[in-house]
C-alpha cells in the first residue's frame, strides 16, 4: 500500500541506494552501511540509475521530492546522507514495521 492507501504495483518498482554503491571507495561509508536497509529506497522502475545514479544526496533528494516516491521523515529532514542518517532511518523503518505494518 502507498501512503494514501492505494495498492502499489511492486513489479513496477526497484530498489535504489540513497548513497550510491559505486562511490564506496571514495566515501566514508563501509560496504555494510551502503547495503544497510536504511540506505535503500523503493522507486519506480526507470527512475533509479537512469535518473538518480551517482548523484549527490541533495540532487537525489530534490528529484525524489518531485516524484511520486514516498519520502519518510528521516530523508525529508536530512541535509546530508551519512552513516548517522542511515542508522537513524534503519531504526525508523524497523519501528514503523513493528508498530504500523505488523502492529506487534
Amino acid at each position: 500500500m502507498s501512503n494514501n492507501g492505494v495498492a502499489l504495483d511492486y513489479s513496477q518498482r526497484t530498489i535504489e541506494h540513497i548513497a550510491p554503491q559505486s562511490s564506496v571507495s571514495a566515501s566514508t561509508l563501509t560496504d555494510a552501511q551502503i547495503g544497510n536497509i536504511g540506505n535503500l529506497i523503493l522507486v519506480e522502475k526507470g527512475f533509479n540509475n537512469n535518473k538518480l545514479g551517482n548523484k549527490t544526496f541533495a540532487a537525489k533528494k530534490a528529484l525524489l521530492q518531485k516524484s511520486k516516491v514516498f519520502l519518510d521523515p528521516v530523508i525529508e529532514k536530512a541535509t546530508d546522507w551519512t552513516a548517522v542518517e542511515i542508522t537513524e532511518r534503519a531504526k525508523w523503518l524497523a519501528t514503523t514495521a513493528i508498530q504500523v505494518v505488523w502492529k506487534i
